[in-house]
């Protein structure tokens, strides 16, 4: 994917799969009544309780990533206006 290094690669990886897992997760704990909102089953997600507490679990070692990479951009912004605003002139 361009030029995300291996860690964003796996972050923005991660991030599908639990989108994925939670909208099939939905789909099998929800039921449609015709015309009227979709009504939870709530014993499938008792039942379902650890996929959740996985994808939960995955989507923070994504979220980790991802921080850690947003405060390695900020300081390469600010190292960079540092540098710019210290060079002669």
């Amino acid at each position: 994917m361009g030029q995300l290094g291996p860690e964003l690669e796996f972050a923005r990886i991660n991030l599908k799969s639990v989108a994925d897992g939670l909208t099939s997760l939905c789909a099998r704990c929800c039921k449609a009544e015709g015309e009227r909102s979709a009504k939870a089953k709530k014993l499938k997600w008792l039942y379902l309780q650890n996929d959740i507490k996985k994808m939960q679990t995955e989507a923070h070692s994504a979220m980790g990533i991802l921080q850690g990479f947003v405060g390695l951009y900020a300081a390469r912004l600010v190292y960079r206006r540092e540098v710019a605003h210290t060079a002669p002139s």
